[in-house]
């Protein structure tokens, strides 16, 4: 994860969450979420191939611990606030 962080903070967005799996999973899995302002972001792809050149998200793959995989999985959930108690999502003013 330490890797990760530079290429977030060149990154303009959102918000990032992340979540690593300790109790009933694998403890060296991480899950990143990423909000997008709209659906055409997702056309830029990853994170770090946004902000990073391909020699420098080679270095940070290079950083990361032996073995570990690296993929990506693309989950499109839209926030609904009529169907929501919460409102209007941070960031929306």
């Amino acid at each position: 994860m330490d890797a990760y962080l530079p290429a977030v903070r060149k990154a303009d967005i959102r918000a990032l969450g992340a979540n690593q799996s300790i109790f009933g999973g694998n403890a060296n899995s991480y899950t990143l979420v990423e909000l997008q302002r709209n659906f055409a972001e997702l056309d830029k792809g990853p994170l770090a191939g946004r902000v990073l050149k391909p020699e420098e998200v080679e270095k940070m793959f290079q950083k990361m611990p032996e073995g570990t995989v690296k993929n990506v999985n693309i989950v499109v959930a839209k926030f609904q606030p009529e169907l929501s108690i919460l409102g209007e999502p941070p960031g929306n003013e």
